[in-house]
């Protein structure tokens, strides 16, 4: 009986090492993508240009496909905010351009980047300015 609950609390402990590998190597890769898009996305934020979120999207496209899971939805309401204000200007429409700035200052937008900000500090040790 003890045997058996050896076994299998061996099995459990192998299991939890493989998916925590995997958490690592995860965890890993976004913190490298970070790594590479942090200075061109500091510099850009820094330009103070109007456009600054929308020529940073795919340097955030890319960070979103490499999140970890736990802060996917945030990135997912980041992403879907600012691509609203792209689609919008592209379009050229001042009452979308309108309802997607305001859209981009909401509490739910202004609390996901934040989680996200958060994220970084906390997983990858150094700041992801936006």
């Amino acid at each position: 009986m003890i045997r058996a609950a050896s076994g299998a609390l061996s099995l459990v402990l192998l299991a939890a090492g493989a998916v925590s590998a995997g958490c690592g190597d995860q965890v890993s890769a976004y913190c490298k993508e970070v790594s590479s898009r942090q200075k061109h996305l500091s510099g850009v934020v820094d330009s103070g240009d109007k456009d600054a979120l929308i020529e940073a999207l795919p340097d955030l496209r890319a960070l979103q496909g490499k999140a970890p899971t736990d802060i996917t939805p945030d990135w997912d309401t980041v992403i879907k905010a600012v691509g609203t204000l792209e689609r919008a200007v592209e379009e050229k429409d001042e009452a979308k351009i309108k309802a997607a700035a305001t859209a981009l200052q909401s509490e739910k937008v202004t609390t996901a980047l934040a989680n996200v900000q958060q994220e970084v500090r906390d997983v990858c040790h150094t700041p992801l300015t936006l």
